[in-house]
């Protein structure tokens, strides 16, 4: 998983690691983990990320 594409979302949004990671119920610290190339980020919190930013999980794997 390249979590760069929810970074991406995220800076697109102008949010920041905290008010995101807070909107998601996780610590900005997994959050920046989570962003980095070829994260290990738990289902959970993918689902959150595409629910939350609208993205379809094929939208995902085609631009991440």
């Amino acid at each position: 998983m390249d979590g760069t594409y929810y970074k991406r979302l995220r800076h697109k949004h102008n949010l920041t690691q905290e008010k995101l990671a807070r909107l998601l119920g996780i610590s900005r610290h997994s959050l920046s983990k989570y962003e980095m190339p070829n994260s290990d980020m738990p289902v959970t919190v993918l689902f959150k990320l595409n629910i939350f930013f609208d993205v379809d999980i094929s939208d995902m794997t085609s631009k991440a």
